[in-house]
């Protein structure tokens, strides 16, 4: 559980709530459906069209530099 008032993702980045191995146990109460489960995963274009991520941040050094200071400089204290 986190809070945020800004939320970056890299861009090649997946956010899983849980693994496919925990989910296929959950849900299906056998493990050997995971590879089915894997599904279960959003990409950084998902989360941004469900309006969860703030922004998607490419993956090089400099990008990421530039988003996090831009990400404190708008935060409030």
């Amino acid at each position: 559980m986190s809070f945020a008032d800004r939320l970056l993702m890299l861009e090649h980045a997946v956010f899983e709530v849980i693994a496919p191995e925990g989910a296929a146990a959950i849900l299906d109460r056998t493990p050997d459906t995971a590879a089915a489960r894997a599904d279960l995963k959003l990409t950084s274009g998902d989360l941004v069209r469900l309006g969860i991520v703030d922004a998607v941040v490419p993956e090089d050094d400099a990008a990421m530099r530039t988003a996090l200071v831009a990400a404190l400089h708008e935060a409030t204290r």
